[in-house]
């Protein structure tokens, strides 16, 4: 799979966004600002706190340069833009995570989660970790975030085989890993 980042980008964005660092296109005072919700400047926050992240990209929707992956609802075909792109240097490589931060009440969990099997399965070879991002309640009653990573084999087959968002919560449940850990 071939993705082509034009120079630079643009895109709306509040004048008081916050700024961040290590984005795939800075400003001219180093940083990058956008708007961006709780549960994506969380999980911004503690993928760039793994010391082998250098980098990652707002995947903004429906621009021209935005990474799509398709999904069903129903019997439509619709377009999901993960969040956010995280590149991570493993030894010698760079390896791009696709992270998507995805509240379980919206009614397209479901679809999501497959699509971004389906996505796994067929260009996975070519990223790190691929997924949906929860904040979800762990056994000490803390929250944390978890990622359901559908570029693990098990993981994505069992996703595959889901209908409901009951599967999924288990699933997650059973699957999903701590971010930032």
């Amino acid at each position: 799979m071939e993705w082509d980042l034009p120079p630079t980008i643009s895109f709306r964005r509040k004048a008081a966004a916050s700024a961040y660092q290590k984005h795939l296109y800075l400003e001219a005072d180093g940083t990058f600002r956008a708007d961006l919700t709780t549960w994506e400047r969380d999980v911004l926050a503690l993928a760039l706190a793994d010391t082998t992240a250098v980098a990652w990209l707002r995947n903004v929707d429906r621009q021209p340069w935005s990474f799509e992956v398709p999904y069903q609802q129903g019997a439509d075909t619709r377009s999901l833009f993960p969040d956010l792109v995280v590149v991570r240097r493993l030894g010698s490589q760079l390896v791009a995570d696709v992270l998507e931060p995805h509240d379980p009440t919206i009614d397209d969990n479901v679809g999501k989660a497959k699509g971004l099997a389906r996505f796994a399965e067929h260009h996975g070879a070519g990223f790190g970790r691929i997924g949906l991002v929860r904040k979800m309640r762990i056994a000490s009653g803390a929250e944390r975030y978890r990622l359901l990573d559908c570029n693990e084999a098990d993981t994505r087959r069992r996703t595959l085989e889901i209908s409901a968002p009951e599967q999924l919560d288990r699933l997650f449940a059973d699957r999903g890993v701590e971010i930032g850990t």
